[in-house]
């Protein structure tokens, strides 16, 4: 009787040692899989991040700040050096308004107004760098760019086409 009480206590220890093996195995295969999730969802999301900073209504809400800062950064800069833009040649109606417009995409591209746009040919306005970060969209589009790479992605942000600068109300 003796024997088969050492037998069983050897099997039920050698069984109980399989199962705690067992269970430390597929813990960790789960915690290694949980991971791997992890990173797939983080991956996910930043990508979701990215593809929001680029959306149509995201593009025209920075469009937009970015031409309002524009506008007032060159009005503050006309008033302050007393430095006017030059008269167009184009039609009437866009003569007065056809080197403001160019003056705000430049702004809103680049960060400067070309030499030339000022009545004083020598004149030169350009965006610090603080600005720059803030409302060119050459920057801005940079920003993207350096994330994608981050995240392994390539994304080629195409230069601004048609553009227009209206005003529809007189007030």
């Amino acid at each position: 009787m003796k024997d088969k009480k050492g037998f069983i206590f050897t099997i039920s220890i050698v069984l109980l040692l399989v199962v705690v093996v067992l269970s430390v195995f597929y813990y960790n295969k789960t915690i290694t899989e949980r991971e791997h999730r992890t990173t797939e969802k983080f991956k996910f999301i930043a990508v979701s991040q990215v593809l929001d900073m680029m959306s149509e209504e995201e593009i025209s809400d920075y469009a937009e700040m970015s031409s309002f800062y524009a506008l007032y950064s060159l009005n503050e800069f006309i008033i302050e050096k007393n430095e006017p833009l030059k008269q167009g040649s184009g039609p009437s109606n866009n003569k007065y308004t056809e080197f403001v417009n160019k003056s705000i995409y430049s702004l809103m591209i680049d960060g400067n107004v070309p030499n030339g746009y000022f009545q004083n040919s020598a004149a030169n306005f350009a965006y610090n760098s603080d600005e720059k970060s803030k409302y060119v969209f050459k920057e801005w589009s940079n920003k993207i760019d350096k994330i994608c790479a981050q995240l392994g992605y390539t994304c080629n942000i195409s230069d601004v086409r048609n553009f227009s600068y209206t005003q529809n109300d007189s007030w």
